[in-house]
């Protein structure tokens, strides 16, 4: 019988599209949403796993649900945070009677919860975000010395092309100019996602794609080209985890620091102000001084426009947890501090080289009289304007950048 659902979301943009097919699947069904689990029959919390931290803070959240809840509720916990408990056998971090659905088992959460609904083949649109997700694929095969999620999603698989189509479809009906797509392994397979960019803007009516992530070598020169005829966005944010060889040796990345600059000056060749971001793991396990200045000499040269930098988490039966030469806390805090610095510099070079051009940005929200929104080159812009600009696509002259390296403009048309 239908009834109110509470559902919390930690991690990933594949695990916030899950969420949103979850959401859909019940509210199809007659049920109701609320915004505090408090009120709800079914809690729902969609953890992640992909560090330590991030699997507590989605344990913490599914105790918090048990404790606080003021009813006869059902709580799950599901996606790979599941997964770790069902794996790891550490039913007790759980408080009281939670089902745990494996990341694995997602697809039936509703059998066995004994609710009457089912999992649509695609969302129709994606609550809370002014740009929707579009999940091409799931899984990864990888290796990563350091990477959990494989044991947890499973081996990499492509999503059917013809649903991919119909959920674009869906998705620019419903009003959505930005789509991104998004996998936990984008770009792997045979999947052409330079076709399906291109459908979305020709024959669906989308503005813009962007792409979520995705690996160096899956970079491919249909992409670039796509990129170039503006049917994705001139913004990839390319993982590389570390700037120095023997570390990716180690991290069994399978490519070298001269393999990703390469393809950095392949790309700014063909698109001169194309925007790159990046990922970095600090303290892997055995990372000397001399290593870590490795990546911070390889930061600088590359110079990305953003650095998400984080210190690495060990993760249970991976190849990374037994290795030797385990990094200290302090020292991996003060490596993240030096690269976070170096990202803020390299993040204000990129955009002042902007400043008194114009840009295209799609407005998300608005924050004390200011709307923010995203340019096609993922520069956070502010606009103060009285007109309500959430979802409106306009020409914006960028004026101006603080000290705090926010970005300011107005709107041209």
């Amino acid at each position: 019988m239908a009834g109110r659902f509470y559902i919390k979301t930690f991690g990933c943009k594949v695990n916030q599209y899950e969420s949103q097919l979850i959401r859909e699947a019940l509210l199809m069904s007659g049920w109701q949403e609320t915004i505090s689990p408090e009120l709800a029959d079914l809690c729902i919390v969609n953890g992640c796993a992909v560090t330590l931290r991030a699997e507590g803070k989605s344990i913490d959240e599914c105790r918090g649900v048990v404790r606080n809840k003021k009813r006869d509720a059902d709580v799950v916990l599901t996606g790979c945070a599941a997964s770790s408990i069902e794996r790891t056998k550490k039913r007790d971090r759980l408080e009281g009677r939670v089902c745990i659905v494996p990341q694995a088992e997602k697809e039936r959460i509703f059998e066995k919860l004994g609710v009457g609904a089912r999992l649509p083949d695609g969302i129709s649109n994606l609550y809370g975000h002014t740009r929707a997700f579009v999940k091409l694929q799931d899984g990864c095969n990888m290796g990563c010395s350091y990477c959990y999620i494989p044991a947890l999603r499973g081996p990499a698989r492509l999503r059917p092309e013809s649903q991919i189509r119909a959920e674009i479809i869906s998705l620019a009906k419903a009003g959505y100019r930005e789509i991104v797509f998004t996998g936990i392994c984008l770009g792997w397979g045979s999947q052409d996602i330079a076709g399906l960019a291109e459908f979305a803007v020709r024959e669906a009516g989308i503005s813009r794609v962007r792409l979520s992530s995705i690996e160096p070598f899956f970079v491919t020169d249909r992409i670039i080209s796509a990129i170039k005829d503006g049917y994705i966005c001139p913004h990839l944010h390319i993982p590389f985890q570390s700037g120095s060889d023997s570390v990716l040796r180690r991290m069994n990345r399978n490519y070298t620091q001269g393999f990703y600059i390469n393809l950095v000056e392949r790309l700014r060749g063909a698109i001169p102000d194309i925007a790159i971001s990046t990922d970095i793991m600090v303290g892997f396990p055995g990372e000397t001084e001399e290593e870590f200045r490795e990546t911070v000499k390889f930061l600088e040269k590359v110079r990305p426009m953003r650095i998400h930098v984080f210190p690495y988490s060990r993760r249970p039966n991976t190849v990374a947890a037994a290795m030797p030469g385990q990094v200290s806390y302090r020292l991996k805090k003060e490596r993240l501090r030096v690269v976070s610095e170096l990202s803020k510099s390299l993040a204000r070079s990129y955009i002042e080289g902007f400043i008194g051009r114009e840009v295209e940005v799609i407005f998300e929200e608005e924050v004390g009289g200011c709307w923010h929104g995203f340019s096609e080159y993922y520069i956070d812009v502010g606009v103060r304007s009285r007109d309500n600009l959430k979802g409106r696509l306009a020409r914006v002259r960028l004026v101006d950048i603080d000290r705090h390296g926010r970005v300011y403009g107005e709107v041209s048309d």
